[in-house]
């Protein structure tokens, strides 16, 4: 976790002042070294899976004007990654049902389900900086298909995880100022810390969480 904030923070913390023509440079070098890692790993493709995406989580939540897209990583420790739990809060009953593992197409076709949300999980493991640019990316590429359907963008990081994204990468968010992040989590502290009074003038309330990111308790079982 402290090696994927790192990243992130670094990386967005470059685009925040670097010249659009690095931003983009380093974009194409951030491609090709997930293309590159995805070949290493046994696909085939010509090009690498996209980081973001659909899945039945994110279409349920495609409504009332919004468009959802989210991130889809390995849950708990399915990875296989040494140590590193996406959901170091998940509970028996969390991953007795889980979405991942237990239910939809992910069921009916885990090999090439799971294989996806792994390889993704690694790569932002590995290359926090690479995973960045292109997650910023695909964002910026959502919201003008959003906005072509006059629809709210609309993004969820953790569709399958339980990342603090409000830590490891707050310029995201303000990056981003005109897309609705959201997320279920069962860390209660990261909702404590979003219900903070919100700064005067500031994207960011007195506990340093963005205002365009909504979360949500998650209930146990």
């Amino acid at each position: 976790h402290k090696k994927i904030g790192a990243g992130f923070r670094k990386a967005f913390e470059e685009m925040s002042s670097e010249h659009p023509k690095d931003t983009k440079a380093k974009l194409k070098d951030a491609k090709a070294a997930f293309k590159s890692f995805a070949q290493s790993r046994g696909l085939k493709a010509a090009t690498a899976p996209k980081m973001m995406g659909g899945n039945m989580k994110t279409e349920k939540s495609s409504g009332e004007g919004v468009l959802t897209t989210g991130l889809n990583l390995a849950p708990h420790a399915t990875s296989g990654l040494h140590n590193f739990d996406t959901c170091p809060n998940s509970s028996h009953e969390c991953r007795k049902n889980c979405l991942v593992t237990e239910a939809g197409g992910n069921r009916q076709y885990p090999d090439a389900a799971m294989s996806a949300k792994v390889l993704r999980t690694h790569f932002i493991a590995a290359h926090p900086e690479h995973a960045a640019r292109i997650i910023d990316h695909e964002i910026t590429q959502h919201k003008k298909d959003a906005k072509k359907k006059g629809m709210i963008p609309g993004v969820r990081m953790n569709v399958t995880s339980d990342i603090s994204w409000e830590h490891h990468a707050p310029k995201m968010f303000e990056r981003h100022k005109d897309v609705q992040f959201y997320d279920y989590t069962k860390l209660h502290n990261r909702v404590l810390r979003s219900l903070a009074p919100k700064k005067p003038d500031s994207h960011f309330n007195e506990m340093g969480h963005s205002s365009n990111y909504h979360l949500t308790l998650s209930h146990t079982g």
